[in-house]
C-alpha cells in the first residue's frame, strides 16, 4: 500500500469516527428525551431505559454510516483541494482518480460490515428491543405502584391505588377506577394479591371481598355488587397475541416469503450496505464540482443530495411493496440512478482518458 493512500485512509477514518460520534449523540440524546418522557408519564419503566437506548446504538449506526462517510469524503477531499495537496499527489505522478482505490480499500469492508448487520444483527436487535418493550409493559404497573400513590395508566384509562403492599405480593385497601364500553368502572377491596399467568406470561391482580361500582351514581342503570374474587388483567392481550413486525423477522425468513412488502424489507435490508459504495463512488466527484466554493457549499450540497437518495430508497420500498415497481427492479433503480450521476461527474471532472490512465507522469513524459 502506498504512503498517500494510508494517509488518505487514515485521514478519512478520523473524519468518519468523529462524524458518526458526533451523530451518535445527537440521535441518541434525543431518543433518550424521548424515553425519559415515557418514564415521566408512566409509559415506561426506569430499568428498561438505558437497555433499550442500547439497543438503538445498533439501528442508529447503520443508519448513520453511509452518511457519515459521505461527509467525511467531502470534508476530506475538500481539505485536501483548499490545501493543494491533491496537485502535490499529481506532481508526484498520481492521476486524480487514484482518490478512489483509499476510498474504496476502506468502504468496501464498512459495507461488508454494514452488511451483516443489516441483515443478521438488527433484526436480532429488534426482536430484543420489542420483547423488552413487552416485558416493561407488563412490568409496568407492578413497577410502578407504590403504596400510598395514585397509578395512572394512560393506554388504558385506568387508576390504581394501593395503601400498603409487600415483597410477598399481597395488597391492602386497593382502589381501582376504569372504563368498561364506556362506563365508568370502580373496584374497591381491603385485600388483593398480584399473580403471573404462567401459560400466558400476563400479570393479574385479584381483588379478594371487595365491592364493584358500575355506572354513573344516580343515573339509570347503576349498580353496586359484592365479589368475593375479582381479577384485573394488567398486561393487555394483544400484547402477547400481536402479530411479529417486519423489521423483527429474519432475513431468511423474509427470502422465503412471497410477500411483497417482505421483498421491500428485505431489499432495504440489501440497500444499505450497496448505498455506501454508491455514497464511496459519489463523493470524490462532488468534491470537485466547484472547486472555487468553499468546501461547506459542497458539504451542504451533498447532505441534501443524500436526503434525496434516502427519500427515492424509501420511495422505492414502498413501491415495491405496493406493486407499483417491479421486484426486480425494486431500489435497484435509485442505486442505478446515482451510479450513473457519479459516472457523469467523474467523466466531467477527471475526463475518460485520466480515468483509463492511472498515472499522470507518463503522460507527461510522453508529450515531451
Amino acid at each position: 500500500m502506498r504512503v498517500l493512500d494510508r494517509y488518505l485512509i487514515r485521514e478519512i477514518s478520523i473524519t468518519l469516527l468523529a462524524v458518526v460520534l458526533v451523530l451518535l449523540v445527537i440521535f441518541l440524546s434525543n431518543r433518550l428525551v424521548h424515553y425519559l418522557a415515557d418514564v415521566a408519564t408512566g409509559d415506561l419503566t426506569g430499568a428498561a431505559l438505558f437497555s433499550l437506548l442500547g439497543l438503538k446504538v445498533v439501528k442508529y449506526v447503520i443508519l448513520l454510516l453511509p452518511i457519515a462517510l459521505f461527509i467525511s469524503i467531502l470534508m476530506v477531499m475538500g481539505r485536501l483541494h483548499r490545501d493543494s495537496e491533491l496537485i502535490a499527489m499529481a506532481a508526484c505522478g498520481l492521476a486524480p482518480a487514484h482518490v478512489y482505490k483509499p476510498v474504496f480499500m476502506l468502504a468496501v469492508p464498512l459495507a461488508i460490515l454494514l452488511g451483516w448487520m443489516s441483515l443478521v444483527v438488527v433484526p436480532h436487535t429488534s426482536q430484543l428491543e420489542a420483547e423488552m418493550l413487552r416485558q416493561a409493559q407488563r412490568d409496568l404497573e407492578l413497577g410502578g405502584i407504590t403504596a400510598g400513590q395514585f397509578r395512572h395508566n394512560k393506554q388504558k384509562g385506568r387508576v390504581i391505588y394501593v395503601e400498603n403492599l409487600d415483597e410477598q405480593g399481597g395488597l391492602e385497601n386497593i382502589f381501582i377506577r376504569m372504563r368498561l364500553h364506556g362506563r365508568p368502572i370502580l373496584l374497591s377491596s381491603p385485600m388483593g394479591e398480584l399473580e403471573d399467568n404462567k401459560e400466558t406470561g400476563q400479570r393479574v391482580l385479584t381483588l379478594i371481598n371487595g365491592y364493584r361500582y358500575d355506572g354513573v351514581p344516580g343515573q339509570a342503570g347503576y349498580k353496586v355488587m359484592h365479589f368475593g374474587r375479582h381479577s384485573v388483567q394488567l398486561a393487555a392481550p394483544e400484547l402477547q397475541q400481536r402479530l411479529q413486525r417486519r423489521a423483527e423477522r429474519n432475513t431468511s425468513e423474509l427470502w422465503a416469503s412471497n410477500t411483497l412488502f417482505d421483498k421491500a424489507e428485505l431489499q432495504w435490508r440489501i440497500a444499505t450496505p450497496i448505498s455506501i459504495l454508491v455514497l464511496a463512488l459519489l463523493a470524490p466527484a462532488m468534491s470537485r464540482l466547484r472547486p472555487r466554493s468553499d468546501s461547506f457549499t459542497t458539504l451542504i450540497f451533498g447532505i441534501l443530495l443524500f436526503i434525496v437518495y434516502l427519500n427515492l430508497m424509501a420511495l422505492g420500498k414502498s413501491w415495491v411493496g405496493r406493486s407499483v415497481l417491479p421486484v426486480e427492479l425494486g431500489m435497484n433503480l435509485v442505486h442505478g440512478l446515482f451510479i450513473l450521476l457519479s459516472l457523469v461527474l467523474m467523466m466531467r471532472q477527471y475526463g475518460y482518458p485520466r480515468l483509463r490512465t492511472g498515472s499522470t507522469k507518463g503522460r507527461v513524459q510522453k508529450t515531451a
